[in-house]
C-alpha cells in the first residue's frame, strides 16, 4: 500500500513490515527484565477506554527495565490515567546497552504503537533504530491514536527513511515537535511541506531547530499558506531571513485569513546559536513585524533571540497600537 507524500524505499530484508501479527511470536519467551528478570507480558492487547486504565499499566515497570537500555520509557500521561507516553530521555551518564537489544525493541515498539490505543504520544530519536526506522513509519501509519509526535534528528543521520517518518505524521497526529543539532536538515522541509498540505489533523507544529534555506522556505511558506488546520507555530528565524518576497506576502497574507494561526514563536533556535551568527540582522524581525500589522488572528506572540533596531521598535509600537484597538494580540514575548 502506498501512502501519498511518502517516499517508497526498501525496508530490510529480515524485517516485513506489513506483518505485524507475527512480531510477538517471534520474540516469545526472549523478553525479560534485565534486572529482574520478569517475563515482558507483551502480548496483551489493550483494553484501555474511558473508564479504565489498559492491562498493560501495571506492567510498566517491566517495560521500562528493557527500555531503558536504550534511554526510554512509557509513562501514564499526568492528567489524563488513562493515556500513556512513549519517551526518550537525555542522561549521558547513564550507560547504553541498547546495541544489542536494538531488534527487540523496535519490534516490542512497533507492535505496541500498532496495537495499543491508548498511546497518545511518542518521542524518539529515529537515527538511533538505524535499520529499523521502517518499522516507526509503518506504526505511525498504521496507529489512529498517536496524536503528539516528538522527533530528535541529528544532521549527519537524516535519510529518507526519517524524512518518511516526519511525512507521516499527516496521519493522525495533532502536535508534531522536531528537534535538530541546529544544522541543515536536508529533505525534513519538504516532508514538512508534505504534512502540511495533506494532513486534517495536525494543530501545533514546533520547528525551532530546523535551518532553511531559501528553497526549503519557499516551499515551507507555500504549503503553509495551503494550510487548514494549524493553530500554533514555533520556527526558526531562518525560515523568514531566507524567504523570497513572494513568500512573506503569503505569509503576511495567510494572516489576514480566520482559519490560520493563533500563536507564534520565532527563534534563532539558541542563545548560542544567536551569538555566533554570522553578521546578525535585525531584517528578518522588521519582515515578521510588517506581516503582523495586518494580522487579525495571531494572540500570542514569542520573539526569542531576534535583533531590534530603531525601525523593528517603531514597528513594535505600530503593532501594539493597533492590536490595542482590534483586541486581537493578547500575550507578548
Amino acid at each position: 500500500m502506498s501512502y501519498p507524500g511518502i517516499i517508497q524505499g526498501d525496508a530490510p530484508r529480515h524485517l516485513e513490515l506489513y506483518s505485524t501479527s507475527s512480531k510477538p511470536a517471534c520474540l516469545a519467551n526472549k523478553v525479560r527484565g534485565p534486572f529482574s528478570g520478569t517475563s515482558l507480558p507483551y502480548k496483551l492487547p489493550c483494553t484501555a477506554d474511558e473508564h479504565r486504565c489498559c492491562q498493560i499499566v501495571p506492567h510498566l515497570s517491566t517495560w521500562n527495565e528493557f527500555l531503558f537500555q536504550v534511554h526510554m520509557e512509557i509513562r501514564v500521561v499526568v492528567g489524563a490515567r488513562r493515556q500513556l507516553s512513549v519517551l526518550s530521555f537525555d542522561c549521558p551518564e547513564l550507560p547504553d546497552y541498547g546495541d544489542a537489544h536494538l531488534h527487540q525493541i523496535a519490534m516490542l515498539l512497533h507492535w505496541l504503537l500498532c496495537t495499543h490505543h491508548c498511546v497518545k504520544s511518542f518521542w524518539a530519536s529515529p537515527t538511533r533504530f538505524k535499520t529499523y526506522q521502517s518499522l516507526f513509519r509503518d506504526a505511525l501509519l498504521k496507529s489512529s491514536s498517536i496524536e503528539i509526535l516528538k522527533l530528535d534528528l541529528t544532521r549527519f543521520d537524516v535519510c529518507e527513511n526519517v524524512c518518511n517518518i516526519v511525512a507521516a505524521a499527516a496521519h493522525c497526529v495533532k502536535e508534531l515537535e522536531l528537534h535538530s543539532d541546529g544544522l541543515g536538515t536536508a529533505g525534513v522541509v519538504s516532508a514538512l511541506s508534505t504534512v502540511l498540505k495533506t494532513t486534517n489533523t495536525l494543530v501545533i507544529l514546533k520547528i525551532p531547530d530546523v535551518i532553511m534555506t531559501r528553497m526549503d522556505s519557499d516551499d515551507f511558506f507555500r504549503s503553509l499558506a495551503e494550510n487548514k488546520t494549524l493553530r500554533e507555530l514555533s520556527v526558526n528565524e531562518s525560515a523568514f531571513t531566507e524567504a523570497s518576497v513572494a513568500s512573506r506576502t503569503l505569509f503576511a497574507n495567510l494572516l489576514e485569513r480566520e482559519d490560520t494561526l493563533r500563536a507564534l514563536a520565532i527563534s534563532k533556535g539558541s542563545e548560542v546559536w544567536y551569538r555566533y551568527s554570522f553578521m546578525p540582522t535585525a531584517l528578518p524581525t522588521r519582515w515578521i513585524l510588517q506581516s503582523l500589522l495586518a494580522n487579525r488572528t495571531v494572540a500570542s506572540l514569542n520573539l526569542a533571540y531576534v535583533v531590534i533596531d530603531g525601525e523593528s521598535a517603531r514597528l513594535l509600537r505600530a503593532l501594539f497600537k493597533e492590536v490595542s484597538s482590534a483586541q486581537i494580540l493578547f500575550r507578548f514575548k
